[in-house]
């Protein structure tokens, strides 16, 4: 048997046909991963066409040798475990959709068999009329797999959100029935040896038929997305419009507000002239009863976003409901607009249909919108009665009568997340159905350029000297942005007049100097504290004899005016990672081989395995911890902190996560950590929860 092997060997190296199975790979790698210009880039599709070429010729050799023992014909098997070896590579080495795989690998199978056949019974002509060698026939016929190859690239049908399954299984169907047709005329073998002409233009009739099934297939996908396109562009324009309606009516009510506020104001001057304090009172309360609700407007900074958001809260409140919401965003981001209007549409017009499937009048719906690393999550809550079907909805029917039309707005959404970069998760907790979505907020930036800030950091400095102010926000607003984030600083020049802003607007920090006229920063960190004010404090001060005594006020850090670049440029980066990851003051105790160490969980970024030992590694500290245990022991003890196990060796802190990438996660520092291909999108999953679970205060 090996013997067998080893002849078919040799004849797949005399006939050409290794050369066939080689270009073959080129043109299904192509398809499947696409090249660019990048060293990088050319490397890994060397590589992979390489490793495709190896595998299917040794499939080849094994098939061909068993066939060839036994005294079979192996044509149909041949064709079998090349599709086997092709599926198997788009798995585990491609990236789309299980639906996009089927049809290029049934597609480029199909043209593999109908060519190399259709390259024989030509190769046999041409040999017959003018004595060329057929494998040479062969060999050019196999090369139109390129052509092939290079339009269903610059063709993709990977580029479209929606494919429709049907479509996909019918048009693979087909392709198997091409393959069929042809290997059914190879068992034929005396036809095809006494006619090879009908031969060839019956395979050259089945290739063309091939071509055209893809690009019916892709032309169909095409006027679907455009019919999808139109329809998010109408709802945009609607929501537009919509607001346009609802600002008309507000600037009324405030012109007919303006028209009665002479004649309250009278009335209310006369009693308090008379000294009817009660009536005064009475007739306040009444007054603000009257007052129109529809003066709150929804803006956000961002002025689609505020559009949809705006109508979407006018359409609740119109059906007895009311949208809370919770939105802190850059004005400009990568997005299209009409995309995040259908995610909004739809994940708002879901809640809104529950709540009044399920009789919420007078509920509310929660919406949250943070930046958290490098994405963009958006989680939308509404309740559910106590008896409601949980399966029935995470099933996601649609309960619409016309289902043609819906039930593809959780599809819709899941696509439009996954389009960029990101992911989107329909959840029921505690009572409340979630839908979560994050979105890559670099995700146009991918291939260079300068990145754009993605955080906002709300900061306040607070100090009593003009030029000490204009140095040190200039100086932090540097150091915010070399870690993506946009710092929206406010100066202040006495603590007093800080107290009063921060009653209007919250501080995710304040820089605040010790030494000021009135009351001094350690006296004011005291008394923040004694509110419950959530804002941390960092002290800057030359004064460093007075720091110990700022103890008392719990500061984050202190920062010395005479090292104030060395010292920020260490604070800011925990800064950012525990405002993205939420306060967390907890301590775990870790046993080392010395001794037993207490661990701030905050301060804990990574944990690397190497060989018997564990190494955790801390905010501000070069050397890391080393202990003996084991990855699942402390996955287990780390989870409820926030912990992602990334990588079989690695588990990194959600506070410290800045982007995930489908081979590796940067944290805050820019460290980059890798993470296995095969848990890219559970880690995306989980942190998206996390970020979800980060606003819940809120959302209770």
């Amino acid at each position: 048997m090996w013997g067998s092997m080893l002849a078919f060997a040799r004849i797949m190296l005399k006939d050409g046909l290794a050369l066939q199975i080689a270009v073959f790979s080129a043109a299904t790698v192509f398809v499947l991963n696409g090249v660019n210009r990048s060293t990088r880039s050319v490397l890994f599709y060397i590589l992979r066409t390489a490793g495709l070429t190896a595998a299917l010729f040794i499939t080849y050799m094994i098939c061909g040798g068993i066939f060839m023992y036994i005294r079979s014909n192996a044509s149909l098997w041949l064709s079998v475990f090349l599709f086997l070896c092709v599926s198997l590579y788009a798995g585990f080495f491609c990236k789309y959709d299980w639906r996009v795989k089927l049809l290029v690998c049934s597609e480029m199978l199909a043209s593999y068999v109908t060519l190399t056949e259709l390259g024989g019974a030509f190769g046999r002509v041409v040999e017959t009329l003018w004595e060329w060698e057929s494998w040479v026939i062969r060999s050019l016929s196999i090369c139109m797999i390129i052509v092939l190859a290079l339009l269903m690239r610059r063709f993709h049908i990977g580029r479209f959100d929606e494919i429709p399954v049907r479509g996909a299984i019918f048009t693979f169907a087909l392709n198997v029935l091409c393959v069929w047709i042809v290997q059914l005329g190879q068992l034929m073998s005396s036809v095809a040896f006494n006619f090879p002409v009908y031969i060839t233009v019956t395979h050259l009739l089945l290739y063309a038929i091939e071509i055209l099934l893809y690009f019916m297939f892709y032309a169909i996908c095409d006027e679907r997305a455009d019919r999808m396109q139109q329809q998010k562009e109408k709802e945009l324009i609607a929501a537009n419009r919509e607001l346009i309606e609802i600002s008309e009516k507000t600037f009324s009510d405030m012109r007919q507000l303006r028209h009665d506020m002479k004649n309250h104001l009278a009335c209310m001057t006369l009693m308090i002239e008379n000294g009817d304090l009660v009536s005064l009172k009475n007739y306040f309360a009444d007054l603000m009863k009257e007052m129109n609700p529809s003066l709150t407007f929804i803006d956000c900074g961002n002025k689609n976003i505020s559009a949809i958001l705006n109508v979407k809260k006018a359409k609740a409140k119109a059906q007895g409901y009311t949208l809370e919401s919770d939105i802190i965003i850059p004005e400009e981001m990568p997005f299209q607009d009409t995309d995040m209007c259908s995610i909004l549409s739809n994940i708002l017009d879901n809640a809104v249909e529950a709540m009044d499937k399920y009789g919420f009048s007078g509920g509310s719906i929660w919406l949250r919108m943070r930046c958290n690393g490098d994405y963009l999550c958006i989680t939308v809550r509404n309740p559910l009665p106590p008896d409601a079907d949980s399966e029935k909805i995470l099933r996601l029917f649609t309960t619409k009568s016309d289902k043609s039309l819906h039930g593809l707005g959780t599809k819709i959404v899941k696509k439009l997340a996954a389009k960029y970069n990101g992911v989107a998760v329909f959840d029921i907790t505690e009572g409340h159905f979630e839908a979560k979505v994050m979105l890559d907020l670099k995700y146009d930036l991918r291939g260079g350029g300068n990145e754009k800030m993605t955080k906002i950091f709300t900061v306040a400095v607070c100090d009593d000297e003009v030029g000490v102010l204009m140095t040190v926000t200039g100086a932090l607003e540097k150091i915010f942005e070399q870690h993506g984030v946009r710092a929206d600083i406010e100066v202040f020049r006495s603590s007093e007049s800080f107290e009063k802003r921060l009653g209007q607007k919250h501080f995710d920090v304040v820089f605040l100097d010790i030494d000021m006229p009135g009351t001094d920063g350690i006296e004011f960190g005291k008394k923040l504290r004694a509110s419950g004010e959530s804002i941390e404090i960092v002290y800057i001060s030359g004064r460093e004899d007075r720091v110990f005594e700022a103890f008392s006020s719990r500061p984050f850090g202190f920062i010395r005016k005479g090292n104030f670049l060395q010292d920020s440029s260490d604070i800011i980066p925990q800064l950012i990672a525990l405002h993205e990851g939420g306060a967390n003051d907890a301590f775990i105790d870790i046993r080392t081989n010395t001794s037993i160490a207490s661990i701030k969980v905050s301060e804990l970024m990574y944990i690397e395995s190497i060989k018997d030992y564990q190494y955790f590694y801390l905010v501000g500290k070069k050397e890391p911890i080393r202990i003996r245990s084991t990855m699942d022991k402390l996955e287990k003890q780390l989870v409820e902190y926030g912990f992602i196990r990334i990588h079989k060796g690695y588990i990194a802190s959600y506070a410290h996560i800045r982007r995930i990438d489908d081979d590796c996660v940067t944290l805050v520092d820019d460290k980059q950590l890798p993470v296995s291909r095969r848990k890219t999108m559970e880690v995306r999953i989980k942190y998206l929860e996390l970020a979800g679970s980060s606003g819940k205060n809120m959302l209770n």
